[in-house]
């Protein structure tokens, strides 16, 4: 294979200028000599020795993406769309800027340590952690970390996480249902609700979980113990969970709030295969704004979130961290990116007189 040495003799350059173009180096570069480079690269088929680059720079340009979901959460954790649409802009993003993607799904924080360790990543983002995880992680290397939705306590800091305004997104889609004449509304999400730690952290549905009931406590409308529930992960018990549901008359609930599309979308197909039809008989509403919602008859109403600016923004903040070695010496630092939500008003809402 032809070496860098004599691709920069057929192109009459330095070494070290044909090593700036291989790496993105090109400020400095002018776009006579940079053009005349990369000719003479892409008719001599050059693939850069990733292997001597590792020895010789002890980088190994990858970034690896951890899916640290539980067990329970991991089945098929792919295919979830959320995931599969961080892992897509994770992907680009990280190819854009010249490194390389490794993905790892292991609920096993300590075997997701022993593989950043043997295969050298250069950085690591970091979905479906909890805190304790994440410290587990952060205390035992010296790569870089962001996290993607991870919920710390007050006092927690050497942390970077790219979250989202969950609270918010759905006290705001409670709202909108209270104005559209709802005020018996219930919530279900897969999120056990009684997951909180020591330290009084809540998690992603918990804090939608939050956002549901200030807002019925804003607007004055009672609470019921009936209207809040945790789903299950197997889906065969859930659906014991759907026909109890229905069975009760949706516990007097003429609205549904569901802690994901996902969730909205099974629950949708199954009441309606049972007759009922959405929204005239059950307001259903969602929470994400994944692509399979709006093409579903009727179109969920849900809270988006715009997954690929959140897949960028954790490449941003992991290549800041990689690049700046001396910012990983601040062990009080701790950045919070909380990213917007807005509504997104589709078909599954309808509005109640008030005669009704």
């Amino acid at each position: 294979m032809i070496t860098i040495k004599e691709i920069a003799k057929l192109a009459d350059v330095s070494p070290t200028t044909v090593s700036n173009v291989l790496h993105g180096r090109t400020k400095k570069v002018s776009p006579d000599t940079l053009d005349r480079v990369r000719k003479v690269l892409d008719e001599n088929n050059y693939v850069s020795n990733m292997g001597a680059e590792m020895l010789g720079h002890k980088r190994s340009r990858i970034i690896a993406l951890i899916l640290a979901y539980n067990n329970s959460d991991r089945k098929n954790i792919i295919t979830d769309p959320f995931v599969a649409s961080i892992v897509n802009s994770v992907e680009t993003a990280v190819q854009q800027n010249g490194f390389f993607l490794m993905l790892y799904s292991n609920p096993n924080i300590d075997e997701c340590l022993k593989m950043a360790k043997a295969w050298m990543v250069d950085g690591i983002i970091l979905l479906g952690a909890k805190r304790q995880g994440y410290y587990r992680l952060r205390n035992n290397l010296s790569t870089p970390i962001v996290s993607i939705d991870t919920y710390f306590a007050v006092n927690d800091t050497n942390y970077v996480n790219v979250g989202l305004d969950d609270y918010g997104g759905e006290k705001a889609m409670v709202n909108y249902l209270i104005n559209e004449g709802h005020t018996k509304i219930g919530f279900l999400s897969l999120m056990q609700f009684e997951r909180i730690n020591e330290n009084g952290v809540m998690y992603v549905d918990l804090s939608r979980l939050e956002g549901y009931k200030d807002a019925l406590k804003e607007a004055g409308l009672p609470i019921s113990a009936d209207w809040y529930e945790s789903l299950k992960f197997n889906q065969t018990v859930r659906r014991k969970q759907w026909h109890r549901w229905r069975k009760n008359d949706f516990y007097g609930c003429t609205a549904i709030c569901f802690g994901s599309d996902l969730m909205a979308l099974e629950a949708m197909m199954y009441f309606e295969d049972h007759g009922y039809k959405i929204p005239d008989d059950l307001t259903i509403t969602g929470f994400d704004g994944i692509f399979e919602g709006d093409i579903h008859k009727p179109r969920l109403t849900t809270v988006y979130q715009d997954v690929n600016e959140r897949g960028c923004r954790a490449v941003t903040e992991i290549l800041k961290l990689i690049n700046d070695p001396d910012s990983m010496k601040d062990k009080n630092r701790k950045v919070n990116i909380v990213m917007p939500t807005r509504l997104l008003l589709k078909e599954t809402v309808k509005k109640i007189s008030e005669s009704n």
